[in-house]
């Protein structure tokens, strides 16, 4: 009598589902691949918003200084118009020396209460503007001046960087 011996390891197929059919595994990977570039498309709207913020900020803080500047002047000194600021992309005041590409550049303009109906010597009004490269691009402002209007020379909104203008009302206690 002979016995047939099985060998130790056979490997048998069985009708039992132990593992995943092929639809399976590529419904599974379409997902997970229109999930992936879903998710990648709204990483390069968070990062385009975070820069906006950023500007927005530093812009802020940028003509922040520049009021707090004119409100601690003496009000008779108050009265320069067109001066130009240089800062870089922390916010920081350039000086003419530094050699750190200017991001952000800013002027202040005084206007006197001559031009309404009852004028008023001890009220003046500051309009501060800021202009950026949006994004943080390196490139100086110092080489790239700005169109103004020649009336009131105020920078116009025709610029290729965008200008943030703000408005200062600093008042004299009447003698």
């Amino acid at each position: 009598m002979i016995m047939a011996v099985q060998p130790k390891y056979c490997f048998r197929f069985s009708k039992s589902k132990d593992a995943f059919t092929l639809v399976e595994i590529v419904l599974a990977l379409g997902i997970l691949a229109f999930v992936c570039a879903t998710t990648i498309s709204l990483i390069g709207l968070g990062m385009s918003t975070f820069r906006k913020a950023v500007d927005r900020s530093v812009v802020t803080q940028i003509a922040q200084l520049m009021a707090n500047e004119a409100r601690q002047s003496d009000f008779a000194g108050v009265t320069t118009n067109g001066i130009i600021s240089y800062f870089d992309d922390q916010g920081q005041k350039l000086s003419v020396a530094n050699t750190t590409p200017a991001i952000y550049v800013a002027q202040a303009l005084v206007f006197s209460n001559t031009n309404a109906s009852v004028a008023n010597p001890y009220v003046k009004t500051i309009v501060i503007q800021v202009a950026n490269k949006p994004g943080g691009v390196v490139s100086d402002l110092r080489t790239e001046p700005l169109e103004a209007d020649p009336s009131l020379k105020l920078w116009s909104s025709s610029n290729p960087a965008p200008v943030t203008t703000s408005f200062v009302v600093i008042a004299q206690c009447r003698p």
